[in-house]
């Protein structure tokens, strides 16, 4: 049984789409640079998103779960910042470029 960290889950899957691709890959018989690329990310847990020709990690679900798993995995998680914290940023950034006297020529 293949213990999944990824926890992503879609409708009609039983296990995990980390779960798949890496038993898929490890099931895998490199032949080809493109077979041992495909086997070298899935085993380091990375999906390949841009390809969804045959023997690819796309390839091994349908159009709709491709669909959701970039959907999932393109959505954006960085949160709105709030105006307090950029001006601590601001602050941290202001500190260490004096500090080392970094740039004056933009500051003067």
């Amino acid at each position: 049984m293949d213990v999944a960290a990824d926890l992503m889950y879609l409708d009609n899957l039983e296990e995990s789409v980390g779960a798949i691709i890496r038993s898929t890959a490890r099931a895998t018989d490199i032949v080809d640079r493109k077979t041992s690329y495909f086997k070298t990310l899935a085993m380091d847990q990375t999906i390949d998103m841009s390809d969804i020709s045959q023997n690819s990690h796309l390839c091994l679900f349908s159009l709709l779960q491709q669909q959701q798993i970039i959907q999932k995995l393109s959505s954006p998680k960085i949160e709105a910042r709030s105006a307090c914290d950029m001006v601590a940023f601001e602050n941290v950034i202001e500190k260490v470029r004096t500090k080392f006297n970094l740039y004056p020529e933009l500051f003067d």
